[in-house]
């Protein structure tokens, strides 16, 4: 593990910031069953791609309903959980220092498209 790479594991390894959707939406236990199931690349990868399909859909939805929030945030949840996962074991991935960064990054961008679609609902009624 390069040098880069464990500064930011370190930094963010116990970042609640990064981790409240998922405490929020998920027991210990239902985290757990996520967590173990994240083993490769392709699982955080598809993680990414399951809250940004969900970001790209709900643009399209019209009139939104609190479930769709709730929908979108239970995926952003599944994606915080696989990003803690690459935190927590990033030998076990092959992300480059600045791939794992910008994951983290991702969580407050998607927040910021969450807190647009809230937003949204609010003025719809």
């Amino acid at each position: 593990m390069n040098k880069e790479l464990n500064m930011i594991t370190e930094k963010y390894q116990y970042d609640k910031s990064i981790r409240k959707h998922a405490e929020r939406y998920f027991d210990f236990h239902q985290r757990s069953s996520i967590h173990r199931k994240i083993e490769t690349n392709e699982d955080v990868l598809l993680e990414k791609n399951g809250i940004e399909n969900r970001l790209q859909t709900y643009k399209e939805v019209y009139p939104l309903i609190s479930q769709d929030i709730i929908d979108i945030e239970r995926s952003l949840a599944r994606y915080e959980i696989a990003v803690g996962k690459v935190i927590q074991c990033p030998w076990n991935f092959s992300f480059s220092a600045q791939e794992v960064l910008n994951f983290i990054t991702n969580i407050s961008v998607y927040e910021e498209e969450i807190s647009h679609f809230r937003m949204r609902h609010a003025c719809q009624d």
